[in-house]
């Protein structure tokens, strides 16, 4: 199962042109969820990994994501994992009008 993912992705990253697109890639084995994710952006955004400590109300976590650009010490995470392994992750797809 693991080949057949690596060589899926492998697959991918030779095949693919210059498209900017965020994907996100999960899978399992029957015992485990492994997920992954890569985030594109047309600007050099300068990205950031930071880890928030556990506290006695809340989880610890790792966010990656890059400082929002008005502002340069506000944060905005792109994606995450706490310490228990929820994960998020987020991109988007252009606006599409409902029949």
């Amino acid at each position: 199962m693991m080949k057949n993912i690596l060589l899926f992705v492998l697959m991918f990253q030779l095949l693919q042109s210059n498209l900017i697109a965020c994907t996100i890639i999960v899978s399992d084995d029957g015992e485990n969820v492994y997920v992954g994710n890569n985030e594109d952006f047309l600007n050099d955004i300068k990205s950031k990994i930071w880890f928030e400590p556990a506290t006695a109300k809340k989880y610890g976590a790792a966010y990656w994501g890059f400082n929002y650009f008005p502002f340069k010490a506000q944060r905005i995470p792109q994606g995450g994992m706490n310490e228990h392994g929820l994960f998020f992750d987020k991109t988007s797809v252009p606006e599409k009008a409902l029949k």
